[in-house]
């Protein structure tokens, strides 16, 4: 980046700060450092940067480097001291001596959540109670609660029973990580409370008058007026759009926003702020009030909104700056936009660091970032040349232009981030966003007239809500037209982090310089790619043969990734109306990685815990082949499984023992069941599917993988005459690790290094069995359960297995 860049940004001394402090909380994300030796560090420089102030005259390096080093620990300090919390009655400090289910006591810090016949609470904790006594427990936690008639408002004190569980990380390779989520909203526990008797409200409960009184009951007098618009579906978007409260909103919705690229309408921010800010400016001037008055009454209005949207760090980033942009003028000052960014990030990351690394934070201050840097630049360009500088001095068109290269800045800036978390490239969006932004005014305007005008002329505000109902109903519309175009989105596969700070290094780069130096930048930075190829495929060795076992839950789901490029899938996991593995699990990691071609899929039996991903994956990948033992049509999931494949015109194979699929010369799948003979014992019973399912064994030069399905003691049997065919580096372990199954004959022919239990936590089946995980031990096989490690993976040179995850 040329040194006028690197000025531009660094010469405002809150921007200094604030990537001083990043770069402190960076390697406290990453790596555990203990916090003493920080402590004992980040004092010593302190006390050294005292003594050094006296004679920054003269020693101004060393002042410099001293108070550098200063704010750099100190967010390394800071980030350590608020992940690792000191005091011992914390929960987690506790959480090797909790039980799993107890009983807790605590004060609801936020008001309760309601999505369906679910409901959830954040508690502040206060105690729990062991053997009839109570301890002191301290920490937020999230409680989820199922029709629940007790009424609980906020900072009311609370006593509930239920099952205690600590967030899990990272569950599927690039997946969601529910851990850090919570603990980036302090959040570092969960209970599970299922019946209403097992909670109950206890006076006493203290609570934040201002939340109590003034923003709480704000928020429901909005939400319980938008409640009141004739369609669900516009009230749903409303509270999203207005509230930030996404869980009622539709998920073709959440979709279709999110591909083409205006999903920030819902993400509650700058946008909503500045209209607001907008609006009640409008309002107090029409009241001819003194300016200072207008001033402060906008700062309490915008306040109040942060307040109603639960304090997100958008709207605090951007209240932030407007409460600093209201105040300046009548301080005589003029503000310094790029200072004031710096200044409301560096608030929100001393309240939580855990900020840093939330994709809301990172697209909304590279947003706003984006147009202080761009905008200016873009202007310039078109003042410094003729034609265009008198196009531009039009009224009318230089609106439009604004809004066009306002778009454009926007775009430029989370466009690479936006990629990053979610694989998905809007092809119309930077002129999508011209009528999008302006619509959306429009109706944030007609909303809040509506809920204005309620209680002071109800015929009135009658008319802005229908008026409102109908422009929402239309967007909505119209944004579902813009993502069934052709070309609307793509999908592309998740870039590296090195390649995504390159990628923005050479775009706020290219953007300062002329014509002539972009040619002669675009040609070296061609060349480099060029022999970043050319090397990296004379320099890469063969790939090996890599095996991911999907953490789908109760279920199974599998893929394995050939050195030949080829992939096969095996099983898509479980399916319901709350959650599709094939969309959500699988098919994500799919799109994360690029991937948008399946060669073979194979199913190993009709039940929806193996069959359920499928339709989805059917429906938005390509599919070579399928493979499957030839299962019938019943029941209605395995209808629609035959009826998509037909349509596509995908080609299902039936697969017996027997069979043998050649991938490559050193890949081979051998099917070992279910065969011919055994599919038509007059004995088999129709609801022997899981005795039918298909076993396969993979070959990759000395090394191999077992497939079994679900097959029990039954199948098992049947299989022991293949004897030492059957033995496998890795075994899957057969029906979920059921007590009907993992005969010790069976184990005795295949005699695994490691068994993979796919099974969900705490399913209603309790897989896997404790009796059948003894018999694992007694082998001395290594059992490995998704629902504790996650997703598994391994890689095969052919000769040697290595577990990788």
């Amino acid at each position: 980046m040329p040194g006028t860049q690197l000025h531009y940004i660094i010469k405002r001394p809150a921007v200094k700060i604030l990537l001083l402090f990043i770069a402190g909380l960076l390697p406290g994300y990453y790596v555990e450092i203990p916090i003493l030796p920080l402590v004992i560090t980040f004092c010593f420089l302190c006390m050294l940067s005292v003594v050094f102030f006296k004679y920054g005259n003269t020693l101004p390096l060393v002042t410099q480097i001293l108070f550098c080093l200063t704010v750099l620990l100190a967010g390394a300090t800071y980030f350590e001291g608020r992940s690792h919390p000191q005091d011992k009655s914390h929960i987690l400090n506790c959480r090797d001596a909790l039980p799993e289910k107890a009983e807790f006591s605590g004060i609801v810090c936020e008001a309760p959540v309601q999505s369906g016949e679910k409901h959830s609470i954040i508690i502040q904790l206060k105690s729990i109670r062991l053997d009839e006594k109570a301890y002191k427990l301290s920490g937020r936690i999230i409680v989820y609660l199922q029709k629940i008639t007790t009424k609980i408002s906020y900072g009311d004190s609370i006593r509930f029973r239920g099952r205690l569980q600590f967030p899990r990380g990272e569950r599927n390779p690039g997946g969601f990580d529910y851990r850090k989520y919570l603990h980036a909203a302090g959040i570092h526990a969960i209970v599970y409370v299922r019946e209403n008797e097992n909670l109950e409200v206890v006076n006493g409960g203290h609570v934040n008058w201002v939340f109590a009184r003034v923003v709480y009951p704000v928020k429901s007098y909005i939400s319980d007026i938008i409640d009141t618009f004739g369609n669900p579906k516009a009230a749903d978007f409303l509270k999203g759009f207005i509230l930030g409260e996404r869980q009622h909103l539709d998920d073709s919705i959440i979709d279709a926003l999110s591909k083409t690229g205006v999903s920030h309408i819902l993400a509650v921010s700058g946008l909503h702020v500045g209209f607001i800010l907008l609006i009640f400016w409008a309002i107090f001037n029409l009241l001819r009030l003194p300016r200072v008055l207008i001033s402060i009454f906008v700062i309490i209005a915008l306040i109040l909104y942060a307040g109603v949207t639960d304090l997100k760090p958008p709207v605090v980033r951007a209240t932030i700056m407007a409460c600093i942009f209201i105040i300046s003028p009548l301080v005589q000052k003029k503000s310094d936009h790029l200072n004031t960014l710096a200044f409301a990030a560096l608030s929100i990351l001393i309240f939580n660091p855990a900020e840093l690394f939330e994709p809301g934070f990172q697209l909304s201050f590279m947003a706003v970032f984006s147009i202080l840097y761009f905008y200016p630049i873009f202007i310039d360009r078109i003042n410094s040349v003729r034609c265009f500088a008198r196009i531009y001095a039009l009224p009318i068109l230089k609106g439009i232009i604004n809004l066009l290269l306002l778009s454009v800045s926007v775009q430029i800036g989370t466009l690479p981030l936006t990629m990053y978390y979610f694989g998905i490239f809007p092809t119309y969006a930077i002129f999508l966003n011209i009528i999008i932004i302006p619509l959306v005014g429009i109706i944030l305007a007609l909303a809040a007239a509506t809920f204005i005008f309620h209680n002071i002329h109800g015929a009135l505000a009658e008319r802005y809500q229908v008026v409102a109902s109908f422009m929402v109903n239309r967007l909505l519309e119209f944004i579902e037209w813009i993502e069934s175009m052709p070309g609307a989105w793509f999908r592309v596969p998740q870039p590296e982090v090195w390649l995504l700070i390159t990628g923005y290094i050479v775009i706020f780069t290219l953007v300062r310089l002329n014509f002539r130096q972009v040619i002669r930048f675009g040609i070296i930075i061609s060349l480099a790619v060029l022999n970043f190829i050319l090397w990296r495929s004379v320099l890469e060795t063969t790939s090996p043969l890599e095996v991911i076992y999907f953490d789908v839950g109760q279920g199974d789901a599998a893929l394995v990734s050939f050195p030949s490029g080829k992939r096969l899938l095996i099983d898509t996991g479980p399916t319901n109306e709350q959650f599709d593995t094939g969309e959500r699990i699988i098919g994500s990691y799919l799109t994360r990685q690029g991937i948008d071609r399946i060669e073979y899929l194979a199913i190993s039996h009709e039940h929806a815990d193996h069959l359920g991903g499928a339709i989805y994956l059917l429906r938005h990948f390509q599919i070579g082949e399928v493979f499957d033992y030839g299962f019938g049509a019943e029941p209605e999931l395995c209808r629609l499984y035959q009826h998509i494949i037909d349509s596509l015109k995908i080609p299902r194979n039936v697969i017996h023992a027997g069979n043998c699929l050649r991938i490559s010369p050193k890949c081979d799948i051998l099917i070992f069941h279910p065969s011919g003979e055994y599919l038509n014992r007059e004995n088999n019973a129709k609801d022997s599917e899981n005795n039918n399912s298909l076993v396969m064994r993979i070959l990759y030069g000395q090394t191999s993988f077992l497939f079994t399905g679900d097959i029990e003691a039954e199948a098992e049997s049947y299989l022991k005459s293949f004897g030492q065919l059957l033995k496998s580096e890795v075994l899957k372990v057969p029906h979920h690790g059921s007590a009907s199954s993992s005969t010790i004959e069976f184990l005795r022919c295949v005699s695994p290094e490691y068994a993979i239990v796919s099974a969900g936590e705490f399913n209603r089946f309790d897989h896997p069995s404790p009796s059948t995980l003894e018999r694992y031990r007694r082998w001395n096989i290594q059992v490995i359960q998704t629902s504790r490690n996650g997703a598994v993976i391994f890689e095969s040179n052919g000769k040697q297995i290595k577990r990788i995850r």
